[in-house]
């Protein structure tokens, strides 16, 4: 299975991380109470799960206190670019938004690029 490796990730950075995976989940959990429609409903307890498990998988990591490399799977990146992406729009601490902002890049970057390769080698 493809995953993406964040190397020498400070524990500043992994606490903002997982913070905000939590308020994405939580966003996600409120959507889950309003929706009826039943691809939505599906596609966010999907969502909420996989934030909640990478949320849990980061607290070790998190108290280790020293820098760490993060292996990811796809979904778990896909999800963390998705809550780095809103924390980069409703955060207002600036510091927030610069740290969510580089690891949006990054994984952006390396999703962009294992399609483009995977691509590649479907030609």
């Amino acid at each position: 299975m493809k995953t993406i490796t964040l190397s020498k990730v400070p524990p500043d950075h992994l606490q903002i991380l997982q913070s905000e995976l939590l308020v994405y989940a939580e966003g996600f959990r409120d959507h889950l109470k309003n929706t009826e429609e039943h691809g939505v409903f599906l596609y966010s307890i999907g969502q909420v799960d996989t934030a909640k498990t990478l949320f849990k998988n980061l607290r070790p990591k998190v108290e280790k206190n020293k820098k760490v490399t993060l292996t990811l799977k796809l979904t778990e990146a896909a999800v963390l670019l998705n809550a780095c992406g809103n924390a980069t729009v409703l955060s207002t601490h600036e510091y927030v938004v610069h740290v969510t902002e580089i690891y949006k890049e990054l994984i952006n970057h390396e999703l962009k690029s294992m399609s483009l390769t995977i691509y590649l080698l479907d030609q």
